[in-house]
């Protein structure tokens, strides 16, 4: 068995972290599957005081793992290290373990169970637990209807993404989107697709709306607005086009309402359900019908099965059919934004009432995190 530890330099903490590498080792050594143990603790710059050094060696780790000194910038979350290939670790402890069927390995992380994690950290380093701002705590957990601070919008893409700018929107950074007073909900943060992704897929509308037959004039519908980024993108790369869009969520509209009244593109923006606002779109027949179908995941992605577009709230397979039912003489383009991960009974659902249809993934994100879209067409398909 290994040890290893990292943790401010302080008699305080000598004694602390002594505590906790003895707590570990009883532990681990009750797990005849485990053989190996790293404590991580909340780091500063000084050197690790030599009473503690004989206790662990960085030189000894595998070749791909973190090689000493470790800083505390290195160590902001645990997924910061994902692509890193180190052992994952946040600012404040955490307790890691391998068997001796698998073996660590950089891109993959190994963690004893989070109440185990937790009684370190709280009972042997006395210390409260920093939270994760990962999808979890913005969309399911108690940061879903807040609206987040700045700091807290570039904390979700460190500890998420390994980058405090990752939630850009409307061509702009955080500080930047920020400073001009918008504003976001815990669970728009994780939702909306920021401007790398939402640029591409405005791309690719455009480039489909060049091979379809001509019509009058293109509306952009977006039944489910969230932030409205994605609608944004498109009208940028469609700049002739009418953008409609609708949230039923009071508080979202209300703040995505004040967040777009200052851009560059103009959308009208309502508040209700998809389908009232559908069937009271008094839209030309000669009009083109873009829409983009973006409803909350929620539980229907499942890290391992992937997305299931008919568990989306609402099903992304009825959407489909209620487009189809409520305008069957226009031509329509969606683009339905999916997973990488797709359960292939729910996309070949979604594909057979559709004339034509191909589907998109972006390799923006590390492999398993990177999202996309369905393109698909009814009354016309794309010419050659």
């Amino acid at each position: 068995m290994q040890v290893i530890a990292c943790f401010p330099a302080s008699p305080e903490w000598d004694g602390k972290v002594v505590s906790a590498i003895r707590a570990a080792k009883e532990v681990v050594d009750q797990k005849s599957d485990f053989h190996t143990v790293i404590l991580l603790a909340r780091l500063a710059p000084e050197p690790v005081p030599p009473l503690i050094e004989p206790a662990f060696s960085f030189s000894s780790l595998q070749p791909g793992f973190c090689k000493g000194p470790v800083t505390e910038e290195f160590a902001r979350s645990y997924s910061s290290l994902d692509k890193k290939g180190g052992p994952a670790m946040n600012s404040v402890a955490g307790v890691i373990g391998t068997n001796h069927k698998s073996p660590m390995r950089p891109g993959r992380r190994h963690l004893l169970p989070p109440f185990l994690f937790s009684r370190f950290v709280h009972y042997y380093l006395g210390m409260p637990l920093k939270p994760v701002y990962d999808r979890a705590l913005l969309l399911l957990g108690p940061k879903r209807n807040k609206v987040l601070t700045l700091e807290e919008v570039r904390q979700y893409g460190v500890d998420s993404f390994s980058d405090p700018d990752y939630v850009k929107i409307y061509g702009m950074a955080p500080a930047a989107w920020y400073r001009q007073g918008i504003r976001l909900l815990g669970r728009t943060a994780v939702e909306c697709t920021r401007d790398p992704l939402a640029s591409r897929i405005g791309k690719d509308i455009a480039c489909i709306v060049a091979r379809l037959p001509k019509t009058g004039h293109f509306t952009v519908i977006d039944p489910f607005a969230g932030s409205c980024n994605t609608l944004y993108w498109i009208l940028r790369y469609l700049p002739s086009s009418q953008g409609m869009a609708c949230e039923f969520d009071r508080q979202v509209y209300e703040l995505t309402k004040r967040n777009i009244a200052g851009l560059d593109r103009t959308i009208d923006l309502q508040h209700g359900d998809y389908e009232t606002f559908l069937t009271e779109c008094r839209l030309s027949s000669n009009h083109g019908l873009i829409f983009f179908i973006a409803p909350p995941w929620g539980t229907a992605l499942d890290e391992v099965a992937g997305l299931d577009l008919r568990c989306t709230t609402p099903p992304i397979t009825d959407i489909v059919g209620f487009i189809k039912t409520t305008y069957p003489r226009q031509k329509v383009l969606v683009a339905i934004q999916v997973h990488e991960k797709l359960n292939p009974t729910s996309l070949r659902e979604v594909q057979a009432p559709l004339d034509w249809s191909e589907l998109r993934i972006y390799d923006l994100n590390e492999a398993g995190k990177n999202h996309g879209i369905l393109l698909g067409t009814s009354g016309w398909e794309p010419s050659s």
